[in-house]
């Protein structure tokens, strides 16, 4: 089901915003810009492609995780992958230099698990590269179709307020 709205998504954007070009050259930008040479990156919610694989080749590792394990399984842009929710990661604290996750937190159950564990395997001084759509984007508005979800609640400041709680200093960035 997922793919498919996806497909459907898309195909709605293209027609009806022929200029659409969504998020994908900000994240190429955040990426290329701050994962670090000989370091450790993780992105949650890979799916089956990674942006993280054409720019962190000089990166030491990097890892993938995914709740699909059909998705993850035909991931061939990481250097590992691990079936695992967003909210519990499975990692040793200050394990990664960089994380990375594109339009992933639509889909979570438990936003604030989510970041707590961003926090726990963050690297001191390490950055969090976080990219979501508008609540009322038509790619959001198909995700709700899919059976994890948060959509719900609002995509407002309370994201921003947790990530400053939790001491985060790094990259964000928000795509309306």
């Amino acid at each position: 089901m997922k793919s498919s709205n996806y497909r459907w998504a898309t195909a709605v954007m293209r027609e009806r915003y022929p200029s659409w070009v969504g998020i994908d050259h900000l994240v190429a930008d955040a990426l290329a810009a701050h994962i670090p040479a000989g370091g450790a990156v993780l992105e949650v919610g890979c799916g089956r492609r990674s942006p993280v694989g054409e720019f962190g080749t000089h990166a030491a590792l990097t890892v993938g995780t995914d709740i699909d394990r059909e998705d993850i399984a035909q991931n061939r842009d990481l250097n590992a992958l691990v079936v695992s929710d967003g909210a519990s990661l499975p990692f040793a604290a200050g394990t990664f230099d960089l994380v990375f996750s594109k339009t992933a937190i639509e889909h979570m159950r438990r936003p604030g698990e989510f970041f707590a564990g961003v926090s726990r395997a963050l690297k001191p001084g390490g950055i969090f590269v976080w990219a979501t759509s508008n609540v009322r984007s038509l790619p959001v508005l198909a995700s709700r179709l899919t059976p994890f979800g948060i959509h719900r609640l609002s995509l407002g400041g309370w994201r921003r307020r947790l990530l400053v709680k939790l001491g985060y200093r790094g990259l964000f960035f928000l795509v309306t």
